[in-house]
């Protein structure tokens, strides 16, 4: 497509939408061997993405307790971040735990 084409694309619910492919991303695979093994790697990224959004979430639910418990909000003790560090870790034996049995 040349630069200022228009695409349209028919949704799901039958209804067309003007589609810009100027932020596609393509992988060129140059057999089905390398495409699978692209496929697994992306899914790992995935997973590692999702892991990490949970560890952001539990994170930011400890600093809200400890924030209330505390009243003040910089007064990080040596305890929550040894928690924090627990999440990350639980977070990541998840993770890895994942990848092992997708081997």
């Amino acid at each position: 497509m040349a630069d200022g084409d228009l695409l349209l694309m028919l949704n799901e619910d039958g209804k067309f939408e003007l589609y810009n492919p100027e932020f596609d991303i393509t992988i060129t695979c140059k057999s089905k061997e390398e495409q699978e093994a692209n496929i697994e790697k992306l899914k790992k990224a995935l997973n590692s993405l999702n892991a990490w959004d949970k560890v952001k979430e539990e994170i930011e639910e400890k600093r809200k307790c400890h924030e209330v418990s505390m009243h003040r909000p910089d007064a990080w003790k040596e305890e929550t971040c040894r928690e924090i560090m627990d999440i990350i870790n639980k977070h990541l034996g998840e993770l890895q735990q994942q990848e092992g049995e997708n081997d």
